[in-house]
């Protein structure tokens, strides 16, 4: 080594030492991680979000790919694979900087999200807790234990905000549709007007044969246009909601104690049953002034959707569409 290569190896060295100390500082590692990965998703078998106010479990239909949510509704499978994805894919940007660990424990304990996932043993896989996405980091704010440091994570070019995929509402998870029945899997379909009872009607179909029954009338008319009828039995096949309910819980409750504007009923060759009750949006409290856009729609008087009048609208027909 020449001297001028052994004046610059000590500088070379002085320089060198604080980089690779700042390095091994910041870097994760392997193990913290590997803290929110979960590597091998087909163990999987369920998993639960909660915060204070509400939870949901998505449970694998056992032997199936099959997801669903709350024992009740059969999740969407492209929205389970972004779930997946969140578990396999998350990475650690950086550890919260030390003078927000407190107040960043206190928003993850207050208002944070807990995620636990369950093998087929109902045993723990992995458990850890989110809170608010953090955008000067880019990042979702997340811990495995309150005793230990929380983290900033990101799915790395395609997620910040990690909220988004575990989402506590039930319809999220969901085919967003309201009616999907084939043609020939409907049996009745009553249509009710609470401010034009003398157009509510019911339509029963039996052996490709067609009923139409007037309420206002209290008979089955003869007169009905059969073509009509078994059109607009296709109307029933893919009609979808467009939004989450938006309302409080006291204004949910609200809406299921007054009548609905139109009442939609279906019953199925499987003796099923599904009614939809809309009701109109209400633009101003003190006037009746309207939204011409969309509807609100009580599922089976549970689930309050938003629905628009162009995706319902061929549904709501007035008897006469059906009588010659």
């Amino acid at each position: 080594m020449n001297k001028k290569r052994k004046k610059l190896f000590p500088l070379f060295l002085f320089l060198l030492i604080p980089i690779i100390w700042f390095t091994v500082l910041n870097k994760p590692k392997d193990n913290i991680s590997k803290r929110f990965i979960i590597d091998n998703v087909s163990n999987v078998y369920s998993i639960k979000i909660k915060n204070k106010q509400k939870s949901i479990t998505i449970k694998r239909k056992e032997n199936t790919d099959d997801w669903f949510i709350n024992d009740k509704y059969e999740a969407e499978k492209k929205v389970i694979k972004k779930l997946f994805q969140a578990f396999t894919e998350v990475k650690i940007n950086k550890p919260v900087p030390k003078e927000k660990i407190d107040s960043v424990k206190n928003v993850l304990i207050k208002s944070g999200k807990t995620i636990t996932v369950y093998d087929n043993n109902n045993e723990i896989i992995k458990e850890w807790h989110i809170a608010d996405f953090e955008k000067a980091a880019e990042g979702t704010y997340i811990i495995s234990d309150f005793k230990e440091l929380p983290y900033i994570v990101s799915i790395p070019g395609l997620e910040k905000d990690l909220n988004r995929r575990y989402n506590l509402h039930p319809l999220y998870w969901i085919n967003p549709e309201i009616f999907s029945y084939k043609p020939h899997e409907i049996t009745e379909i009553e249509i009710k007007y609470s401010d034009k009872s003398k157009t509510s009607y019911k339509i029963e179909i039996n052996n490709q044969t067609s009923k139409l029954y007037s309420y206002s009338e209290q008979k089955y008319l003869d007169n009905i246009k059969n073509n009509k009828i078994g059109s607009y039995l296709s109307y029933f096949m893919n009609v979808k909601f467009s939004d989450f309910n938006v309302l409080s819980k006291q204004e949910s409750d609200s809406l299921k104690n007054i009548n609905a504007n139109f009442t939609i009923t279906v019953k199925d060759i499987y003796n099923g049953t599904k009614t939809v009750e809309l009701y109109k949006i209400k633009l101003n409290s003190e006037i009746d002034e309207y939204d011409f856009n969309k509807l609100y729609a009580i599922i089976n008087n549970e689930d309050i959707v938003i629905v628009k009048y162009y995706d319902i609208d061929l549904i709501l027909k007035d008897i006469n569409y059906f009588i010659k």
